[in-house]
């Protein structure tokens, strides 16, 4: 990383050597020099007077990158730095030679003597002495300008356009942040690239950006001798620069692909391909000039339509075609010097998109930002959209679409609703069309579910077509600090302060991804901590931090009171923290629900810890089990006298953490438990809470009865130490001001909170067996986690009086097993037939969501089939099963449907998928459906994060002529 020097150009000397020395200067086909021809003189690339030097993290390292140039008589160069313009020059490590791409390159980390602001200067030592140095300035960049790296280091794939003669590199690289203004430049020759943008990556991350590097005609003299092509290429963000030697290989086009965004498209519509060129090497080939032939109908003798130069690959080699209607086509690079489709260009297979008739099908609607919860002075802001899709699950045109709003008051009063209205316009070449808000309650703003219906009506006798409803919460909106109105810190040192955006009202929902405004006032020199001090989401810029609420409406910030020599006693001192999320802030807020809060922190010397009480307490009854979890009530004490308890301390900051399993909020009762957000529906089982993971910081209260108390929920999902026996022991570490209590909890499956799945396994194969012959199984139940549950007392029977079952139970009665168990259950016969076994679980629990959150819990008799054990005379052979390799696709779809498809081989039409959403590393079950006569399915699942990823995954049963199969994860949005 450094700032800029100026282009030097290649020296006209240098050109005329190359002409004597006869490499040629081609057109058409470039010639070119190493590096060492470039210059006259040792060339120091980094540094020049107005420029910055920046250490911060640019996305891929936090050093300098040094660089240096020179004739072929410079064989090592020695880097070295001072402060200011006089001093002593200091070495930065030892002599370096010059690199594969013919630079003398190394990377500086900070030294402790250079600081923001510093003037510093480099100096390049040549092997040839001190007399031949050369020195260049520049300035350390202050915290917060961008920093890049470029990451073009060995080799480069060089792509000469055979049309127009242009060289074409493709150039990437990385930057401390999102940043604009980004240029790409070779230090001596014609080539460049400018305006340039990286991207941070949904859910953070390095900042990346990419371009194709341009040399006008014969700017760059490529070489097709033996000499290295090698080049400086400078990155130049802002006030920084980052300099890197490359060497440029000659590319030619070997593969181009062709894919279409779908096949099948409605009649009169159009839809895009996505081409890819590639060369020799397997590299993106960019600069590379693409077009297509289209033939309407294959048919007849009319020649196919040439589309030339309809597009220019970009740094990953890849272009995107458009407006694609119906038809045949042939995508192509142009390899040669004509443009068009010529015999000697390279090809893609050729793909043919067919046309339909499009019927309306399916009607719903979605919210953008997409949320289970407002503000109600978001509501104006958020954009409500209807999707009038067909058959196959693209966007209907030109259909009228109706709406009415409902909202279900929070407090008394009955359901208010809008009439029945037409929109404004029609849906747009997407399906869609903007539906706008209505308050059911008329001018007043209620607290509730809103509800969102819609519906495409009667057209043409076509027939009324009901939308899917959206409903969400809206309520005003407050911030509450987990301390309460006030907080205790240590003196000099640093607090968290923990705040919560939610809408008012007991049970408010948390309201996620907001912005909160957090300012601090004291007399003292209390201030926010540096932005790299601060957890994630929250950035300070003077004296006003910035943070972004989490899934769980929460954010923090940190407080920092400065140290003192160890001979000054510290001084007490209090701040006022004041929160505002001013985008909910609304005209008519009530002075208590205006989505602002109020914390006084005290930062004073903290009263020393004598000992810390744990209470464990089970919150379902029997063992705690999986989803059955166990309440941490803690209170931490100080000094005691005479064999007495010291006073509960209030404002201790407490830390809890688990070994196995993970921690979620503190609940006093089942019906305190905080559900993740993923599995809190109605209907959904009930054990699934929200994963603060193995470690939480949680604070003593300060007020009233609870002083010195405060608490955690511990609780565990699957675990495979379960599976041999049904116990997991969790080890609970509770720790304050410097002492530390344990305590052991064992989990135990045998008390499931709900019994999912029942399997009757056979032990030694499956299908047929030999008249006579014992044919013995094991019978698993599994909890909603994939967890053992054994010793459940089972009934077994089976379908056929001409076999027999046995148990080691009195009236084939058994218990369920774990991993270690013997087979219990035997099935055998004297007679040629087909027998199915049976298992049945009496009293199995299911305990799910009900309308307000909390559990309910139900019994039923869970069964489970065997496959079927066909009775031979004779040993049967059985078929070795085939296997198969399952994928999983999809596309991006915003904040329409997920949609993703499962596509195996043919054989195994028929079998069972089962598609899961993977939220927190758990797996919940979505839909189980049947693989087609292609062995696919498409699956169409509504989108509940709106533009968020969504990571999905399938798993495809056996069936008796192949095995099951787990597909790819697939992520999308």
């Amino acid at each position: 990383m450094r700032s800029s020097g100026i282009r030097k150009g290649l020296a006209g000397s240098a050109i005329t050597a190359l002409a004597v020395t006869g490499v040629p200067l081609m057109a058409g086909t470039a010639n070119a020099v190493p590096l060492d021809n470039q210059v006259q003189a040792l060339t120091l690339l980094t540094g020049d007077g107005d420029e910055t030097l920046s250490f911060a993290n640019d996305g891929t390292n936090t050093t300098e990158s040094l660089v240096a140039v020179a004739p072929s008589g410079v064989t090592s160069v020695t880097f070295q730095y001072r402060r200011g313009t006089t001093g002593d020059w200091q070495n930065i490590g030892g002599a370096v030679t010059r690199n594969a791409d013919g630079a003398f390159v190394t990377e500086w980390t900070q030294p402790n003597d250079v600081r923001a602001g510093d003037t510093v200067e480099l100096r390049a030592v040549p092997n040839t002495g001190e007399a031949n140095a050369v020195t260049e300035s520049a300035t350390v960049a202050a915290a917060g300008q961008p920093s890049v790296e470029l990451g073009t280091e060995g080799n480069l794939g060089y792509y000469r356009d055979q049309i127009d003669g242009d060289g074409n590199v493709a150039v990437r690289g990385t930057t401390s942040g999102p940043t604009t203004g980004i240029s790409v430049t070779d230090e001596f020759n014609g080539g460049t690239v400018a305006d340039l943008a990286s991207t941070q990556p949904q859910g953070g991350g390095t900042s990346t950006f990419s371009g194709v590097l341009k040399y006008a005609g014969d700017d760059y003299p490529f070489s097709s001798g033996t000499e290295a092509n090698q080049v400086a290429l400078t990155a130049a963000a802002g006030t920084d620069e980052d300099t890197e030697a490359s060497t440029y290989y000659l590319q030619t086009v070997r593969t181009v692909t062709a894919t279409p965004a779908r096949t099948n498209i409605p009649t009169g519509g159009t839809t895009s391909a996505t081409v890819t060129v590639v060369d020799q090497n397997n590299n993106p080939v960019a600069g590379a000039n693409v077009g297509f032939t289209r033939d309407e109908n294959t048919t007849d003798t009319t020649p196919a339509q040439d589309n030339q130069r309809a597009g220019e690959t970009d740094a990953n080699g890849q272009v995107t075609l458009t407006g694609l209607g119906a038809g045949t086509y042939v995508v192509y690079a142009d390899t040669n010097g004509t443009a068009g489709l010529q015999d000697a260009d390279v090809k893609a297979s050729l793909f043919t998109l067919g046309a339909y008739q499009q019927q309306p099908t399916t009607v719903s609607v979605a919210a953008e930002p997409n949320r289970n919860a407002y503000d109600l002075d978001e509501l104006e802001d958020t954009t409500f959209t209807a999707s009038v899709d067909d058959q196959q699950g693209n966007g209907v045109q030109n259909q009228p679409v109706q709406y009415r709003w409902t909202v279900d008051p929070a407090g008394p009063g009955a359901n208010q609703s809008t009439e029945w209205t037409s929109t404004t316009g029609q849906t747009n070449a997407e399906g869609e069309v903007t539906i706008p808000f209505a308050n059911p309650a008329g001018s007043t703003q209620v607290p509730g579910a809103y509800t969102l219906e819609v519906r495409r009506p009667n057209v043409g006798g076509t027939g009324l077509i009901n939308g899917t409803p959206l409903t969400f919460q809206a309520a005003e909106s407050e911030i509450t600090f987990a301390e309460g109105a006030s907080a205790n810190a240590p003196v000099n040192g640093t607090y968290t302060v923990v705040g919560r955006l939610a809408l008012t009202g007991t049970g408010g929902a948390n309201l996620a991804g907001r912005t909160v405004t957090i300012t601090e006032t004291g007399t003292g020199d209390v201030s926010f901590a540096p932005s790299a001090q601060q957890p994630n989401g929250t950035t300070v810029t003077g004296t006003t931090a910035t943070a972004t609420t989490d899934a769980n409406g929460e954010f923090r910030v940190v407080l920092n009171d400065p140290t003192v020599a160890p001979n000054v006693p510290p001084t007490p001192e209090s701040t006022v923290v004041n929160a505002v999320a001013q985008d909910l802030q609304g005209t008519g807020d009530a002075a208590t629900a205006d989505a602002a809060g109020q914390l006084t922190v005290n930062f004073a010397q903290q009263a020393q810890v004598g000992s810390i009480d744990v209470a464990v307490d089970s919150l379902f009854e029997g063992n705690p089990a999986p989803g059955k979890p166990v309440d941490l009530d803690i209170t931490v004490r100080g000094q005691g006298q005479n064999g007495q308890p010291g006073a509960a301390l209030g404002d201790v900051p407490v830390t809890v953490s688990v070994d196995k399993g993970f921690l979620s909020p503190n609940a006093e009762t089942q019906d305190d438990l905080a559900l993740d957000p993923e599995n809190d529906d109605a209907g959904d089982l009930f054990g699934v809470y929200q994963d603060l993971g193995q470690q939480e910081e949680v604070s003593t209260a300060d007020a009233g009865d609870a002083t010195g108390t405060t608490g955690v929920v511990a609780t565990i999902g699957r675990d495979e130490g379960f599976d041999d026996d049904g116990r997991v022991t969790a080890t609970i570490t509770v720790t304050a001001g410097g002492v530390t209590e344990t305590e052991t909890v064992t989990f135990d499956s045998r008390n499931a909170l709900n019994i999912e799945e029942v399997e009757l396994a056979r032990r030694g194969g499956d299908g047929a067996a030999t008249i006579g012959q014992d044919v013995r199984f094991n019978l698993f139940a599994r909890d909603q986690f994939g967890n053992l549950v054994g010793d459940r007392e089972a009934t077994i029977s089976d379908d056929t009086a001409e076999a027999e079952i046995r148990t080691d139970g009195e009236f084939n009665r058994t218990t369920t097993d774990f991993t270690a168990s013997n087979a219990a259950v035997i099935a055998t016969s004297q007679n040629e037939v087909v027998q199915t076994l049976t298992a049945a679980i009496s009293g199995a629990p299911r305990t799910t969501v009900n309308a307000t959150g909390d559990p309910v819990t139900e019994t039923r008799t869970a069964t489970a089939d065997s496959e079927p054990i066909t009775w031979q005379k004779s040993a049967p052979v059985d078929p070795e099963k085939q296997t198969i390799i399952a994928k999983l696709t999809g596309q991006n779809n915003g904040g329409k449907r997920d949609v993703v498809k499962v596509k195996t081989r043919k054989i195994a039409a028929g079998a069972k998928v089962k598609l899961f959403r993977i939220q927190n590393g758990k797996r919940k079950l979505m839909q189980t459906a049947t693989l087609n006569k292609n062995g696919a399915k498409t699956f169409r699942i509504g989108d509940k994060n709106g533009k968020g990823f969504t990571t999905y995954v399938a798993k495809v049963q056996p069936q008796k002529a192949h095995k099951g199969d787990l597909t790819n994860k697939k992520r999308v949005r």
